[in-house]
């Protein structure tokens, strides 16, 4: 199975993320590639294709979220992220879509994985999210470990 994690990250926490995934596919025998949304491909070929992204404003980032995020201190922020990358993706060969998000612990931190399926059109999508804590944050203890336990679930549930 061929897997393509698409992300954005902003202080590292889901690239974090998505290369625990990418670890958990490996181990039970997918083929991931894990590339940020600003470098990802026009078109989506993959058995199985993870879209990953942090929840600024109560959804997906934005151009403003992530000048707030730099002025927050993150150093990884891209130009552009997955919400521009969505608008002219073609992923209409993927058959399978799986998200994840970072969130801060709260009811009203809100969910990019919510808006990302909202694009991507596809309800049935498997939603996941991980915690991240504090002002600079950072994941919380277990998550990374989370994080590839679901790798290795979703290359079992081809």
């Amino acid at each position: 199975m061929k897997a393509l994690i698409v992300f954005e990250s902003a202080f590292g926490n889901t690239r974090r993320l998505a290369e625990a995934i990418a670890d958990g596919l490996r181990s039970a025998g997918a083929e991931p590639h894990v590339i940020p949304a600003c470098e990802a491909p026009g078109t989506a070929t993959c058995d199985l294709l993870v879209l990953g992204a942090p929840t600024h404003f109560r959804g997906m980032p934005s151009p403003r979220s992530r000048e707030q995020a730099v002025a927050r201190g993150a150093s990884e922020v891209p130009r552009t992220g997955l919400r521009e990358w969505l608008t002219t993706a073609d992923l209409s060969s993927v058959p399978r879509v799986a998200i994840f998000q970072t969130a801060v612990d709260s009811r009203w931190a809100g969910s990019a994985a919510r808006a990302v399926r909202r694009a991507v059109g596809r309800r049935g999508a498997e939603r996941r999210s991980f915690i991240v804590s504090g002002k600079a944050p950072v994941l919380n203890d277990g998550e990374k470990e989370s994080a590839r336990a679901w790798g290795v679930a979703l290359a079992g549930d081809r």
